[in-house]
């Protein structure tokens, strides 16, 4: 068997062959960095970034007043309307006769006022505005009078007394035969001989008809008789106004001794119409105005229909910076109203009760009624026994489910007469069935 023998190589042929492929031989090195190589290399990159930031603001800051010039879109050019005065460059004033021209009409937009509906605010307006308030006011007057508490007879003849012994009453009937008035009662704790001037005239004979010490007012009459005829024919009645359509913001006039003195007139605004004032048997609402007036100030507040829809009580709101000008709502108390001018006192118990919120009474398992939360010194209820936490639930045969229920069946009693109260007091078990006789009595 014939063996083919392969050709030998020599050895100076493979070294020329290693020469030729030595590009594909590899060489690795070693590159990685020592920590002190790394920390260099970070310095060298922070200062060229400085560098580099430093001078690309002096650039742009350079070039900055080319580019706006060169790019910047062109301001509009602004121009003023001049005034007559300076367009003649005199000193005087020429007077426009065209009120459209200084009405603020405007379309709304540019910074002027819109008022295609409503009233030019010109100066001949409020002054227009305020004439009519003023007619209105002067009106009012007519049906307010000033009762005086006069030491005694000598001084009622010399007209002699101090503004704190008088207060504004309001001329709120005519019963034919008396002028009756509805007054602050704090004039009567000066004692002495009442007396009434109308339109500042010279004093009338007057007399306490009724009083309600509970809301402090009282009830003057006067014999129309010793009224002059023709002071007689200058006053007049006043309507009562339904207040609880008076609304925050409405004009008022607020007129009698708002200011301290008689016959003063003030304007302003209604602020609040939804506060209380809480009282034995009831809270009265009242309401707030934005005129300030004197501290122990007296009268009523007008609306622009010239009816009484606030009495001036000035104890109402305690402010130690100003005193604003705050009314009982006169809608609250008419019943009592109408009681003293009919003669007739007004119903008293002299508890301060509330109703209780329905989650209270659900988690307390308080009964349905008014809670009592304090019975008043000396009053018809103390008398009779009922106590702080008991729960009034009727009133002879008339359930008690609200303090304005409870109010209107107590007006509704006749004063020395007795009533069956029923309620529930706390005990050991819990709420027990309680009865009450009481008197009813009168504040005065």
């Amino acid at each position: 068997m014939d063996i083919e023998e392969k050709p030998k190589v020599s050895e100076e042929s493979e070294e020329t062959s290693l020469e030729e492929y030595s590009f594909l031989q590899e060489v690795i090195k070693d590159n990685s960095m020592t920590r002190k190589q790394l920390a260099a290399k970070a310095v060298r990159m922070i200062c060229y970034g400085l560098i580099f930031g430093v001078a690309a603001s002096l650039v742009f800051g350079a070039l900055q007043p080319w580019i706006q010039t060169r790019y910047a879109k062109k301001a509009g050019e602004i121009t003023l309307e001049l005034d007559e005065e300076d367009k003649k460059g005199g000193t005087e004033v020429s007077k426009s006769t065209d009120d459209s021209e200084n009405s603020g009409e405007g379309e709304g937009n540019n910074g002027t006022w819109e008022e295609k509906d409503a009233l030019k605010l010109t100066k001949e307006n409020y002054a227009k505005f305020q004439g009519a308030l003023h007619q209105k006011a002067e009106k009012a007057k007519k049906s307010i009078a000033e009762v005086i508490a006069y030491a005694n007879e000598a001084d009622m003849q010399r007209d002699t007394y101090i503004q704190s012994q008088s207060v504004a009453g309001a001329i709120v009937a005519d019963n034919e035969q008396e002028v009756l008035l509805l007054a602050d009662s704090s004039v009567l704790k000066m004692g002495g001989r009442i007396g009434v001037k109308f339109m500042q005239q010279e004093p009338c004979e007057g007399a306490l008809k009724k009083k309600d010490e509970n809301l402090g007012i009282a009830v003057f009459s006067v014999q129309k008789s010793a009224i002059e005829t023709s002071v007689r024919n200058e006053i007049c009645t006043v309507v009562l106004g339904n207040s609880a359509l008076t609304l925050p913001e409405e004009v008022t006039i607020a007129a009698g001794k708002p200011f301290g003195y008689a016959g003063g007139i003030g304007y302003g605004l209604i602020s609040t119409v939804d506060n209380t004032k809480a009282l034995p048997d009831h809270a009265y609402k009242y309401m707030t105005t934005d005129i300030t007036g004197e501290k122990s100030g007296s009268g009523f507040l007008f609306n622009l229909n010239g009816e009484i829809v606030g009495m001036i009580k000035p104890d109402l709101e305690k402010r130690e910076n100003m005193q604003l000008i705050s009314a009982y709502a006169i809608s609250s108390f008419k019943k009592e109203i109408e009681l003293m001018l009919n003669g007739k006192s007004v119903p008293y118990m002299g508890i301060m009760a509330v109703e209780v919120p329905e989650d209270i009474k659900e988690s307390e398992k308080i009964p349905d009624g008014i809670y009592v939360k304090e019975v008043m010194v000396d009053s018809p209820a103390m008398e009779a026994g009922i106590q702080s936490g008991d729960v009034l639930m009727q009133m002879g045969e008339a359930p008690i489910v609200s303090l304005e229920g409870y109010h209107t069946h107590l007006l509704e009693q006749i004063v020395g007469t007795k009533v069956i109260f029923r309620g529930k007091r706390t005990g050991n078990t819990g709420y027990e069935a309680v009865e009450f006789q009481v008197e009813i009595g009168s504040k005065e």
